[in-house]
């Protein structure tokens, strides 16, 4: 399974993830962890940080589906696109 894969797959479980310097902090529902899901979590780590890292940014980024999402960088800009400022 793919770093991308597993983060898809908790964010949908409902747990949610932090980055806190260089540590993966993961908060969560009532549902445990799967020792198969930590230990997949564990071995793609760094993929995930960087991941999240690169969101956090505010930049251009997939989503775990594959859209490319670009965010505006202002409320005009956003309305210019949908339609114009009325």
């Amino acid at each position: 399974m793919s770093p991308l894969s597993i983060y898809k797959e908790m964010l949908q479980r409902g747990f949610l993830f932090e980055v806190d310097g260089e540590r993966l902090k993961c908060r969560g529902t009532l549902e445990p962890l799967t020792p198969d899901l930590l230990s997949q979590l564990k071995d793609n780590k760094a993929e995930i940080l960087n991941f999240i890292l690169e969101w956090q940014k505010g930049g251009p980024f997939l989503q775990p589906d594959g859209n490319l999402v670009i965010p505006f960088n202002s409320d005009p800009q956003y309305h210019w696109w949908a339609g114009g400022m009325k």
